[in-house]
């Protein structure tokens, strides 16, 4: 009897040790390709960093805005508005109706308002209005606020899951030198993907070859050295020399700061130097918000600076050589993004590239080591309109404005236009022929603002229509085949 209970026994506990060794097989699947990476980033005795415990930008210090903006960062949705003590950030979702808070309102008292039912909500998140609420206001509030700071000239917001600390937390990523909150920057958001966008930068002898036009690829030299001086779970340093015969004797750095930041300094021989910290913050698989610093604009010290620096930045953006010069880079981007699926990242590896290619290399090594932001890639087109409007207009306050104001200005000269044509014409017949100087004044004058209002209209519709430049140094196929797209 003793005999039946132990074999009965035995085969219970060999039953819970199956099960058990199938749950840990189980367990070991899931979880094999988060504990390689943890293995690899042992290496340097760091942990492995999670790219949603990071601060990214999202806005401009110096943004000068009266409503709520709407941001994605790793394609979470959030709201930034300027409360009457600084800026805050909230998931851009109002509790009552999931009605998108970005499209509403900021109230007198700097509170966020939903436009879809006059919901407002305080800076700590709580409802302070309710328009149809009888007697108390409703208990529920934004399901999250983020923790926002000012560094740099940006607006920095925490996506980590709990409160940001100093201690273990990796810290605000800020480009090296003396950046403060006056700096300008310049806000983009192509259809690209962050890997390639991180890559790009990375890359610097692409520039005379492909900018064909700005830079000339006759020029192109090799490089002599390009070096990775360090790499780690904080990101990675590169330093080379120059790539072309302008810039043969320059000595450069590029600094990745993971999770976004690529901070390019270059030193010449001369003694100049020059800086290009650039933010990727990435958004979506197939999108990635840009910002560019370093970046010289008018200073804007009264209204009637402000003025003509609002309309200085519209003409800026309009002219066809920037967006020739930007429509390169992000139509081969895209076709990268395109073919990663079926593309063989040995290709990445340092003993299969060029020297050239050492800081794509590195970078390639590094986000296999510490991961990428996203789990998959993009395979197939984004729907992003590669119109200046899409890509920059809509997310600078600058350019909403001026747009604004050129319309404004090119109704009213349009009026001024057809009231001295007509002035022009009746002093024909009102006034004696001795008057044809007045006729030909008022023409010339009619003709001008005609001339002017025709301009405001043309650089209007060069900001909102229109996916690519037509230059003919663009079109012509001996300068940059379509195939190659």
């Amino acid at each position: 009897m003793s005999f039946l209970k132990t074999q009965k026994y035995s085969a219970f506990v060999s039953l819970i040790a199956i099960v058990q060794a199938l749950q840990s097989g189980r367990i070991f699947r899931e979880d094999k390709f988060r504990r390689t990476q943890l293995r690899l980033a042992a290496v340097n005795g760091e942990p492995l960093p999670e790219y949603c415990k990071s601060w990214f930008p999202i806005g401009l210090s110096s943004e000068e805005i009266d409503r709520p903006l709407s941001v994605t960062v790793l394609k979470k949705k959030l709201v930034l508005w300027k409360s009457v003590d600084g800026w805050k950030c909230a998931d851009d979702v109002c509790p009552h109706r999931a009605a998108a808070l970005s499209a509403g309102k900021i109230n007198k008292d700097g509170d966020l308002t939903c436009r879809f039912h006059g919901w407002s909500f305080n800076a700590h998140g709580a409802c302070s209005k309710c328009p149809n609420a009888l007697d108390t206001l409703p208990k529920i509030g934004l399901s999250r606020m983020y923790e926002v700071r000012e560094e740099a000239g940006l607006i920095f917001v925490w996506m980590g899951d709990k409160q940001f600390d100093a201690s273990t937390d990796p810290p605000i990523p800020v480009p090296s030198g003396n950046f403060t909150n006056d700096t300008s920057w310049l806000v983009t958001i192509p259809g690209v993907s962050w890997e390639s966008m991180i890559e790009n930068s990375l890359d610097p002898t692409h520039a005379p070859q492909l900018h064909e036009g700005t830079f000339f690829s006759a020029d192109a030299i090799p490089m002599k050295n390009f070096e990775i001086e360090s790499s780690n779970t904080a990101g990675l340093k590169l330093t080379h020399s120059g790539y072309s015969t302008k810039n043969k004797d320059m000595n450069a750095t590029r600094t990745f700061v993971a999770p976004c930041l690529v901070d390019v300094c270059y030193e010449f021989s001369n003694g100049k130097k020059q800086q290009f910290p650039l933010y990727f913050v990435p958004r979506t698989e197939s999108t990635t918000t840009v910002f560019a610093g370093g970046l010289a604009f008018l200073p804007r010290t009264s209204i009637i600076s402000r003025f003509f620096s609002d309309l200085a930045h519209i003409f800026f953006f309009t002219r066809e050589s920037l967006w020739i010069f930007n429509y390169q880079d992000t139509q081969i981007m895209i076709g990268q993004d395109q073919r990663r699926n079926n593309f063989k990242q040995a290709a990445f590896s340092p003993t299969a590239t060029s020297p050239s290619d050492v800081g794509v290399a590195a970078l390639q090594s590094w986000l296999n080591t510490y991961g990428r932001p996203f789990s998959g890639v993009v395979s197939s087109s984004p729907s992003h309109s590669s119109s200046r409007w899409n890509i920059h207009g809509r997310h600078c306050s600058i350019c909403t404005r001026g747009l604004l104001r050129i319309n404004a200005l090119q109704k009213q000269t349009s009026r001024v236009s057809f009231l001295a044509a007509a002035l022009s014409i009746s002093t024909l017949f009102l006034f004696q022929l001795d008057r044809l100087r007045l006729f030909a004044g008022l023409a010339l004058f009619a003709l001008l603002t005609s001339g002017f209002s025709s301009f405001l209209l043309k650089t209007r519709k060069a900001f909102l229509k229109g996916n690519k430049p037509t230059h003919d140094l663009w079109i012509r196929s001996d300068v940059f085949p379509t195939a190659a797209l």
